[in-house]
């Protein structure tokens, strides 16, 4: 069983973003990141805040992932 938390980056991919990805330790975290660009790891997912299907897309696709944590590094 894996006893790692959810942890979810809105804006994962941005400097800061990619910044703070890095500074969270891998072993105790799932890290699960969104982007406006197309995803480049299966623990990414494609999320523009601004578009409502893109975000209902995202909801959908996580819809049975819990969350423990979540930060927010996008901006508009």
């Amino acid at each position: 069983m894996d006893n790692k938390k959810n942890l979810l980056i809105i804006g994962g991919d941005s400097e800061i973003g990619h910044a703070v990805t890095e500074q969270f330790d891998q072993t105790h975290y799932n890290i699960i990141t969104t982007s406006r660009k197309k995803p480049t790891n299966s623990q990414q997912y494609q999320l523009d805040l601004l578009d409502n299907t893109s975000v209902r897309t995202f909801i959908e696709d996580l819809a049975e992932t819990r969350l423990d944590s979540l930060l927010y590094c996008a901006g508009l």
